[in-house]
């Protein structure tokens, strides 16, 4: 039985990919997300169920997306982390007639939600991304990885997050399961 804190991970019913599970701090019902890919969007909305009830999961990187995964990386505890999440954007316009003249203003305006993010104890790793968890270099990690996903996340942000990482991760890396 599970600590009643103790998340249930969970993957969409139609892929079988883990998602994403935040936490929003206005005690909002929990949300559970596609990862971000490098590849196009996805072509469905998630729908979650248990890991353990999926009769088998697709595998990617939690770090780079690739489908190639080789090693399953166990952490000691649970990482978290806080994001600020923008749910809606509006575009307000103005203008502004001068004597011979328009000016015309645009002004984007949105609202953003802090959510916390509830990682999986268990990390999955491509070949190349495991070889640079191996050499504890959250650096050339970070690197890699702002360049392959689309939405090109600060290297600063990724580095200290990837330190944290690997501070939790315990000494020994398993083969990821097959089936």
């Amino acid at each position: 039985m599970n600590h009643p804190d103790t998340p249930i991970w969970m993957v969409c019913q139609i892929c079988t990919r883990p998602l994403n599970t935040f936490q929003p701090f206005n005690g909002g019902p929990t949300v559970h997300q596609h990862p971000t890919r490098p590849d196009p969007t996805y072509d469905h909305e998630p729908i979650p169920i248990p890991r353990d009830q999926a009769e088998h999961v697709v595998m990617e990187c939690d770090f780079c997306s690739s489908p190639d995964v080789a090693w399953i990386y166990p952490t000691s505890t649970p990482m978290k982390n806080t994001l600020a999440i923008e749910t809606s954007q509006t575009v307000e316009h103005d203008h502004e007639t001068m004597r011979d003249h328009t000016i015309r203003r645009e002004r984007m305006t949105g609202h953003e939600e802090l959510r916390r993010n509830n990682f999986s104890p268990d990390w999955a790793a491509c070949g190349p991304c495991s070889t640079l968890i191996d050499r504890y270099d959250a650096g050339a990690l970070a690197s890699r990885v702002s360049k392959l996903l689309p939405a090109r996340p600060p290297q600063n942000l990724l580095r200290k997050f990837y330190r944290d990482f690997l501070r939790t991760t315990l000494a020994k890396r398993r083969p990821t399961p097959t089936g």
